[in-house]
């Protein structure tokens, strides 16, 4: 993503979406405060998913105490449709959204890596740039160093993205071993929402729906790669 992403947060391998609230429309809020926050997870990938809707539930907050500040009825903060309890149904969608949600994640990635024409066509540029004399590694080592650094980013793109994806299957597998759900907090919170499921954190049915959209991720990882 170009540019500094806005209403962006990260810190220690973790991120959010935040958005400073002004002094004016504190005291307006249920907790009066000087940001609203909400955590987006430790994969940045789903975080910059989720985090447009994350935005856009802070920015309804905002506009929320801003209402209230000028004495008009407030903007409801939640849908007029009622929550009902998750249902073995309910955990099957989840099951299947997290699986073919990662699989189309992991291919998106695939299409990006160069092809053998790609490579090929990268390493006969920096021939050529040899031949006419505008690289040396007898005169400027760096400049050649530099020349083949795309060349030699391309060549092991793959291998680069074999280590992600297995260092992604080893923090999944250590907190399912564990049961710590952090991993998949932002995801089972924006499901929750999206369905309007009565599912309370740290709730053993939050632990459960943890548990089965992890297994799911783990498996689409260890799809075999092409």
């Amino acid at each position: 993503m170009a540019g500094k992403l806005r209403y962006w947060k990260e810190k220690d391998g973790r991120f959010w979406a935040r958005i400073a609230v002004p002094a004016s429309l504190r005291p307006f809020l249920d907790n009066p405060r000087s940001e609203l926050i909400e955590p987006l997870g430790g994969d940045r990938r789903v975080a910059l998913r989720l985090h447009s809707a994350a935005v856009a539930r802070l920015q309804l907050e905002i506009a929320a105490a801003k209402q209230r500040a000028s004495g008009a009825n407030p903007i409801p903060l939640k849908p007029a449709s009622p929550r009902t309890p998750i249902t073995t149904a309910d955990f099957g969608r989840a099951v299947w959204q997290r699986y073919t949600a990662a699989l189309a994640a992991d291919d998106a990635n695939r299409e990006q890596f160069p092809s053998k024409n790609e490579i090929d066509a990268e390493y006969d540029r920096i021939m050529m740039r040899i031949d006419a004399g505008e690289i040396s590694g007898s005169r400027d080592p760096i400049g050649m160093i530099n020349a083949y650094s795309d060349y030699e980013m391309m060549l092991i793109a793959r291998q680069l993205d074999a280590k992600v994806r297995e260092r992604r299957l080893a923090v999944l597998l250590a907190s399912l071993a564990s049961g710590v759900t952090n991993q998949v907090d932002a995801d089972i919170r924006q499901y929750i929402t999206e369905n309007n499921l009565i599912v309370e954190p740290s709730s053993d049915k939050w632990r459960e729906l943890a548990h089965v959209v992890t297994r799911a991720e783990i498996q689409a990882l260890n799809r075999p790669l092409k």
